[in-house]
C-alpha cells in the first residue's frame, strides 16, 4: 500500500475440443466445457454440481470446467444448468466419453406459463428489485468459504522521472534513470485465494478474513525497483512517534500509513509473508458490487428512466419462475445486457452486461491527469435459501488507461504546535501512461450462518504466507473446489530477467 502511494507509477504492475477425466494420485478431476447447442458458444459462470454429492463448481469465463469426481461412480450424475437454458444431467460414465456439454436455450413465452397471469411492463419489474432489494437480501452474520481470483495486465506505454530535489539519504539520480529503463513494458498478475469471510450483520461494512490457501503468479523479478524502494523503506523505518510523512501533489496530500514498516513487518515480508489485512480491504471493497446498492455500477436498476426494457419471456431457475429482460439504452444510459428477475419476489437472480456499443465509462483530463474506462462487463448471481437470496458468484472487468504528468512531493515532517515542521523532501516529476485491465471473481462454496459471539471472537490473523510460483498448473488445486483457470492462465509464464 505505501509503495503504491509514494511512487503512484508503480501502480501499473483451450484445451482441446473433448477432455477427458484425468486422474493424478488419488484425486480425479473431470474437466470440459460447457457450450451453446445452437451457436457453439461458450457459457460462462455455468452452475455445474453432483445430485447426489450436494458439491459443485463454477464454470470459467470460456465455459470451462473442472470437478473432483474422485467420491463419484460411474453411475453417478452431474447437473449442467445455465439461466435461460435446459438443464441436462449426465453420469459420470457419459461423461469419460465426451466432457463437452452442450445446452439448449429454454425461454418460453410468457402465455406458455400459467402462474403469470398479466405480467407487468418490463421496466415496473425493473423498479420493483430496488423497492424489495430488503426484504429480498437480509444480511446474515454468517461464515463464507470462498474462492477468489485476481487478475491484472499493466501495459506500460512510457515512465519518466525528472529529479528536481532529494533529501533522501542513499537515493541518487541514476536509481531514477534505472528504474524508468529498467521497468518492464507489460507486468501480469495472477492471484487464486481460498478464504473464509466473516460478516456481522449488525456493523455496517464488517468484514474478517482468514485465508486457507494462496497461490501468487509472481512477476518478472524487478531487482531495480525492488532496491529502489528498499532505499524508501529504511527511510520509513526511522520515523519516530511524533512524525509522519505524506504525499503531496499540488492542492493534494494525503498522510502514509507507516504501521508495516516496523522491523518485525520488514522480516515478515523477507519471509514472503502479506499482511492480511490488505486481503482484507480488497475483499471488503469487492463485496460492495453485488449489494446492488452503488448507483453507476447498476445505473440501470437505480436509473431505469435511461434504458429501453424488453421482456423476452420466461423460465425457471430451482423451480422458482423469472422474468428474462434484455435492456439498452434509451437515452444517456450506460449499459446493456440481460436480467433475470423472479416473478413472486421481484429479486434480481442474474445480471449479465456491459458497456453499450460506443459507450465509456468515467473519463476526464484535468491537471495534468488523464483517465478513462473503455472496456467494463458485470455478472452476478444469487440462490434463494430459507426465504432469502445469498450471493453465489460475480465477476467484474474493467480496462482503463491513465496518464499522470504530475509534480510530486514525499515530505518527512514532525509535529508542532502550531505549523508541523518538514524534515525531508523528495520532489520529482512523475510522468506515467499506462493501460490496465482488472478482473475480479469470487465463487461462494459453503456458508453457515454464525453467532455473534462468534463473529466477535475470531482473530483475523496478522499475515498469511502465499505460495509463489511461475507458472499455474492442476497440482496447486489438487483436491480443491475453484473456477478453472482460463487457456491464457495455464499457458503464462513468469518473464525471466
Amino acid at each position: 500500500m505505501i509503495r503504491l502511494l509514494v511512487l503512484p507509477a508503480f501502480v501499473c504492475f483451450i484445451f482441446s475440443t473433448n477432455l477427458s477425466a484425468q486422474i493424478q494420485d488419488s484425486v480425479q478431476m473431470l474437466m470440459g466445457v460447457v457450450l451453446d447447442s445452437a451457436t457453439q458458444k461458450p457459457l460462462p459462470y455455468a452452475n455445474i454440481y453432483s445430485v447426489t454429492k450436494k458439491k459443485g463448481v463454477i464454470s470459467n469465463e470460456d465455459g470451462r470446467y473442472s470437478i473432483d469426481i474422485s467420491d463419484l461412480g460411474p453411475k453417478d450424475t452431474l447437473r449442467f444448468q445455465y439461466i435461460g437454458y435446459k438443464s441436462r444431467n449426465l453420469s459420470i460414465s457419459q461423461l469419460s466419453e465426451n466432457t463437452t456439454v452442450y445446452l439448449p436455450e429454454e425461454i418460453v413465452d410468457l402465455n406458455e406459463m400459467v402462474v403469470y397471469g398479466s405480467a407487468p411492463d418490463a421496466r415496473t419489474i425493473v423498479e420493483n428489485v430496488l423497492e424489495h432489494k430488503d426484504e429480498n437480501y437480509k444480511k446474515t452474520t454468517s461464515r463464507r468459504q470462498t474462492f477468489v481470483r485476481q487478475k491484472y495486465i499493466n501495459r506500460v506505454e512510457h515512465i519518466g522521472f525528472d529529479y528536481k530535489k532529494n533529501d533522501i539519504e542513499g537515493l541518487k539520480t541514476t536509481d531514477f534513470k534505472n528504474v524508468a529503463k529498467n521497468f518492464p513494458k507489460i507486468t501480469t498478475s495472477f492471484s487464486d485465494y481460498l478464504i473464509d469471510i466473516y460478516t456481522d450483520k449488525t456493523l455496517e461494512d464488517s468484514v474478517k478474513v482468514d485465508p486457507i490457501r494462496y497461490v501468487m503468479l509472481k512477476e518478472k523479478d524487478m531487482v531495480e525497483v525492488e532496491q529502489f524502494l528498499e532505499i524508501f523503506e529504511r527511510e520509513f523505518a526511522k520515523t519516530d512517534t511524533d512524525e509522519y510523512w505524506k504525499v503531496k501533489t499540488g492542492i493534494l496530500s494525503e498522510k502514509l500509513d507507516l504501521g508495516d514498516t516496523t522491523q518485525s513487518a520488514r522480516d515478515s515480508a523477507d519471509a514472503g509473508k502479506i499482511k492480511v489485512k490488505y486481503t482484507n480491504w480488497r475483499v471488503r471493497y469487492q463485496l460492495k458490487y453485488p449489494t446492488l446498492e452503488n448507483d453507476d455500477f447498476w445505473e440501470f436498476l437505480h436509473k431505469p428512466r435511461k434504458y429501453a426494457f424488453k421482456l423476452i419471456g420466461g423460465t425457471r431457475v430451482n423451480g422458482e419462475d423469472v422474468y428474462v429482460i434484455d435492456f439498452e439504452p434509451d437515452n444517456s444510459g450506460l449499459y446493456s445486457g440481460r436480467l433475470y428477475i423472479s416473478t413472486n419476489t421481484y429479486a434480481l437472480i442474474r445480471a449479465d452486461y456491459q458497456y453499450a456499443p460506443g459507450k465509456d465509462g468515467l473519463d476526464f483530463s484535468l491537471f495534468g491527469v488523464t483517465y478513462a474506462e473503455n472496456a467494463f462487463s458485470g455478472s452476478v448471481l444469487f440462490e434463494q435459501h430459507d426465504g432469502r437470496y445469498e450471493l453465489k458468484y460475480f465477476s467484474r472487468k474493467r480496462s482503463n488507461f491513465l496518464s499522470f504528468d504530475r509534480n510530486v512531493r514525499l515530505q518527512k515532517k514532525r509535529e508542532r504546535f502550531l505549523f508541523d515542521k518538514k524534515q525531508k523532501e523528495l520532489k520529482i516529476g512523475l510522468d506515467v501512461t499506462f493501460q490496465q485491465e482488472a478482473t475480479f471473481e469470487l465463487l461462494v462454496l459453503k456458508r453457515q450462518q454464525i453467532g455473534q459471539s462468534a463473529f466477535e471472537r475470531f482473530d483475523q490473523p496478522e499475515y498469511f504466507k502465499p505460495i509463489y510460483v511461475d507458472q499455474f498448473n492442476d497440482q496447486l488445486w489438487k483436491g480443491y473446489t475453484i473456477i478453472e483457470p482460463t487457456k491464457q492462465m495455464k499457458e503464462y509464464r513468469k518473464r525471466k530477467n
